[in-house]
């Protein structure tokens, strides 16, 4: 009996399964395997924080040990990098602007342009992609429509004249 509220079911009983017809097997856990388990996430997760805990100790050491002149060119450049940052996200944004104006001008699928990374190009280069893309999208629009539009060659049979009037008189126009 102690055994019973010892151990904790993941799925339904055996009584349960059977009445909706399904062979699965049961599985339990005990105590202990469950605390272990939840020791574990809580464990990952202790690490994780004290991860970032240590990157901003080392961050927080790093500056104290700058002198003053150090510590204003650091966050100098920091401030720099940021600004760099935003800059060519909004860059990006205004290029992958143009070059959505640019494909529905051109008749391109505008999720084709999900292939380029707008961050690393520039205006010329996405105008040329977007060239190729579409030259690309057309001749493979264009196999598409001819092989769709193929037709299998005629059989000739050689038949009997008067099996072939028989054919064309039951023939309905």
């Amino acid at each position: 009996m102690e055994d019973n509220k010892d151990m904790v079911t993941a799925t339904e009983t055996a009584e349960e399964k059977n009445t909706q017809g399904e062979d699965k097997a049961e599985k339990t856990y005990s105590r202990d395997e469950l605390n272990k388990i939840i020791n574990a996430e809580r464990n990952k997760i202790k690490a994780e924080i004290l991860k970032e805990e240590e990157e901003k100790r080392t961050e927080a050491e790093k500056l104290a040990k700058m002198k003053a002149d150090e510590k204003l060119e650091y966050e100098k450049q920091k401030e720099t990098d940021r600004a760099n940052k935003a800059e060519m996200e909004l860059n990006a944004y205004k290029l992958k602007d143009t070059a959505i104006q640019i494909a529905n001008e051109k008749g391109l699928d505008v999720k084709l342009l999900d292939m380029i990374d707008f961050t690393r190009e520039s205006a010329e280069t996405i105008n040329s992609k977007i060239e190729s893309m579409t030259k690309l999208f057309k001749d493979a629009v264009e196999k598409g429509i001819n092989e769709s539009l193929k037709e299998k060659s005629p059989r000739y049979v050689v038949g009997t004249t008067e099996n072939s009037k028989k054919n064309i008189s039951r023939a309905s126009y």
